[in-house]
């Protein structure tokens, strides 16, 4: 995407209406603002891919679109745009939709006598701020001011947009995601292009910590205060004095902390663990986690009042998997990243493993691919990295994706006919029973049962769970079982338990285990 640089028109105004458009031009040319008229979606949407930079007010009902279809397509070519949605027939959902698509404001025409000026001034002062971080931005990033998040996704620069609005604040700022989405980034981006980027950034992992010890690690404490505090420690809010304290996932901590850490937010005092001395945090928090907060506070598990001043402004991170283009353009990053890290000649992943990386959900998100690629560029044999490069766990996982969502079929394996050879099978209980192990794959499996090759169950059958002598055993029962299956591949194991639902170690316990 080209960088969003100021053109010749400050104002595009998109609308068939020619009274309304007669309106705007007035109150805005009156206010200095220069307007360009167009009256269909094409032509907006042509106006923007062909340079324009600036703020758009865009009409919702056109000729050829609805204005709310054709926003994030505007967004998507020129995200440091401002769009200003007008409407005739505004509802609170349509002006809920259109802020969260990424509309700068939302006007309803009875209001543009009253609102249309100031409501463009302000959108041309977040333009001129785009712009002016933006300059020299890489091409392969958000133009505006996260530089250090690599993206290409619509969903990601609503969430810049969304940033924007917090930055030049002192709000605690709540990152919601799924884990490894980059939410402690994020967070630094936020403490690096805000006022206090001159300040510490400091992170506490509240999951990482044992409970007894993360409030030491919070608010410090003096000599004595516990057994094996022989100095005087700074706990996270003395460090960060002055800069941001990042709380990640601050749905694991327990409520008597989160009163004493509500406290701290509420009044800004504390005092370190076995100390008198009362300490004043000039700190921003931020906090993040993988937990939905609302339901930890419905639940009884997370204070609500600490909830509500954590969540004083909200961001959740979108998955990988709903990141569209991302997949691709991170896994670019991470190649020349771990390249130039490990002193490797890889510098391109091929079309098949791209579409492999493609076809996959990433349960495990930005975390998860950026291990992948790591393993893969360590692996590569030359300078393109190919599926052979993958690691083994990832190739079986992508394969099991495919099979259950449908974009690839199970592979049906035929199985040779078995050989007459003998099965090392224990079988336990009576002597009838414990002769299983010693006859060939010609033979019944229990005496009295059906050979190989027959389509009769076994294991459904009445007279594999009762013999002469009486009911049999679990044991003899699941040696019969475990019998039957090795008949049915050939005496190969791991086919064997597949078949059996149970993993080979587990097999191979089973088999070697004494009569």
């Amino acid at each position: 995407m080209e960088g969003c640089l100021p053109g010749s028109e400050d104002v595009l105004l998109v609308d068939d209406d020619e009274f309304v458009c007669q309106v705007v031009v007035d109150l805005l040319g009156r206010n200095g603002f220069p307007v360009k008229v167009v009256s269909s979606g094409q032509e907006a949407y042509a106006e923007v891919q062909g340079g324009f930079r600036g703020v758009v007010v865009l009409d919702r009902v056109l000729p050829d679109i609805d204005g709310t279809e054709l926003l994030p397509l505007l967004l998507e070519m020129c995200p440091t745009n401002p769009v200003v949605l007008l409407t005739g027939h505004g509802s609170l959902d349509l002006a809920l939709d259109s802020i969260q698509t990424g509309a700068f404001e939302f006007l309803d025409k009875s209001e543009l006598m009253a609102r249309l000026v100031p409501c463009v001034h302000a959108a041309a002062l977040r333009f001129r701020e785009f712009n002016s971080a933006s300059q020299g931005a890489d091409s392969r990033k958000d133009a505006t001011r996260f530089p250090e998040i690599v993206t290409r996704s619509r969903e990601m620069k609503a969430v810049f947009r969304t940033l924007l609005n917090a930055l030049d604040s002192s709000v605690t700022v709540l990152i919601q995601g799924e884990s490894g989405t980059g939410k402690e980034l994020v967070a630094s981006a936020i403490h690096e292009n805000g006022p206090r980027a001159s300040g510490p950034f400091v992170a506490l992992n509240c999951a990482g910590i044992p409970e007894n010890l993360l409030e030491a690690e919070i608010f410090g404490y003096e000599r004595g205060a516990f057994t094996g505090a022989t100095s005087r420690k700074p706990g996270k809010f003395e460090l960060a004095q002055g800069g941001t304290l990042l709380l990640d996932e601050i749905g694991e901590m327990h409520p008597t902390l989160q009163a004493k850490l509500l406290r701290v937010i509420q009044s800004g005092e504390y005092q370190r663990l076995g100390g008198v001395e009362t300490l004043y945090a000039d700190v921003r928090v931020l906090s993040s986690t993988n937990r939905n907060l609302e339901r930890e506070v419905e639940l009884g598990r997370f204070r609500a009042d600490l909830y509500y001043r954590l969540a004083v402004f909200t961001v959740y991170l979108p998955p990988l998997r709903e990141r569209a283009g991302d997949i691709a353009v991170l896994s670019e990053h991470f190649v020349r990243e771990y390249s130039r890290l490990e002193s490797r000649n890889v510098n391109t992943i091929d079309k098949n493993a791209m579409e492999l990386l493609g076809s996959y959900n990433f349960p495990g998100n930005i975390r998860e691919l950026q291990n992948i690629i790591s393993y893969a560029v360590i692996s590569s044999r030359n300078e393109t990295l190919t599926i052979a490069d993958f690691p083994p766990n990832f190739l079986r996982a992508v394969r099991q994706y495919r099979w259950e969502s449908g974009q690839s079929h199970k592979p049906v394996f035929h199985m040779p006919e078995p050989p007459d050879v003998y099965i090392p099978v224990r079988a336990a209980g009576d002597e009838e029973a414990r002769q299983v192990a010693k006859r060939p794959f010609s033979e019944p499996a229990l005496p009295g049962k059906a050979s190989v090759g027959s389509t009769r169950d076994l294991s459904a059958s009445a007279d594999v769970f009762e013999h002469a002598g009486g009911f049999r055993t679990l044991e003899e029962v699941e040696a019969a079982h475990i019998n039957k299956a090795l008949v049915r591949t050939g005496g190969n194991k791991a086919q064997a338990a597949r078949l059996l639902g149970i993993s080979r170690v587990t097999l191979y316990r089973r088999l070697a285990a004494p009569n």
